[in-house]
């Protein structure tokens, strides 16, 4: 972004066209340095500033979260089947598309955030649509072939902690909300 002199102070603004220096529009969730390069007007000389302080743009205006996310050991099989999980559906639900349910191996939970869920490939998470019913509680099993977000299958004797996330349904104006992780919980035969 080009600014010119004017003797004083400046700012300037960004657009919501505007991109990074790799070409991706700026976006929430992502850290950002900025760096101010001076260009000589004769003499063709550069100096480029220090970077400044990290920011990572968040967006305030989110969809609800998903409460009392509890995972329960239900069957006897050593896999996915064993496992069912329960939430309170968000307050208010008419931004949401629908909920994914993700397992977490429990060594992993520290670091799972909105970002993490958001990068989780399709098949490593549970949908989960919204209700018609009164009903204010959500539930979903699994099968013999659910994996957690690494990709593996999901077994017994790992510690596994559950998160949901509301999907919102226009991302561009509403952010998604990932809710707190369960308890953990080790599935036993």
């Amino acid at each position: 972004t080009s600014v010119l002199p004017t003797g004083s102070d400046l700012t300037r603004p960004l657009s919501a066209s505007t991109t990074d220096t790799n070409g991706d529009l700026i976006r929430n969730n992502q850290p950002y340095k900025a760096y101010v390069l001076t260009v000589g007007n004769t003499s063709g000389n550069y100096a480029l500033s220090p970077a400044s302080p990290s920011l990572t743009l968040t967006n305030s205006n989110a969809v609800a979260a998903a409460t009392n996310v509890k995972a329960s050991d239900v069957s006897n099989y050593g896999d996915g089947r064993d496992l069912s999980v329960s939430f309170t559906r968000a307050q208010s639900e008419g931004n949401i598309s629908n909920y994914r349910v993700f397992v977490v191996k429990s060594k992993d939970a520290a670091k799972f955030d909105l970002a993490a869920a958001k990068a989780v490939g399709s098949s490593n998470y549970t949908t989960v649509n919204k209700s018609s019913s009164s009903n204010t509680t959500l539930t979903t099993g699994f099968s013999s072939t659910s994996r957690d977000t690494s990709g593996e299958y999901i077994r017994s004797g790992v510690a596994y902690t559950v998160f949901v996330l509301s999907v919102s349904s226009n991302a561009s104006a509403i952010a998604s909300k990932l809710s707190s992780g369960s308890t953990s919980i080790t599935l036993s035969t």
